[in-house]
């Protein structure tokens, strides 16, 4: 282990995405989807408006656009099983 974060390091960056990605997995089996992905997806939406009101670079609007699309894609997969479920 490091001494320190290292945000230059895209490893690291790619390294804390996947940590995210697999907590917001766990956090998903605990909440109803049906309550979690509107305030998730409402979320993002307030974090893009919020991103372009600064002047930033186009690779965060990328993350945050990639990041959505994965959280969507979690949603469509939950709802799939739960439709199995029935």
């Amino acid at each position: 282990m490091t001494a320190g974060p290292n945000y230059t390091e895209p490893a690291y960056v790619q390294g804390q995405i996947d940590s995210l990605r697999v907590t917001i997995q766990v956090l998903m089996r605990f909440v109803r989807p049906e309550h979690f992905f509107p305030q998730a997806l409402a979320e993002i939406e307030d974090l893009r408006a919020r991103t372009l009101a600064r002047p930033i670079a186009d690779a965060k609007l990328s993350a945050i656009d990639h990041f959505e699309a994965w959280l969507k894609e979690q949603q469509k997969i939950l709802t799939e099983i739960a439709q199995r479920a029935q």
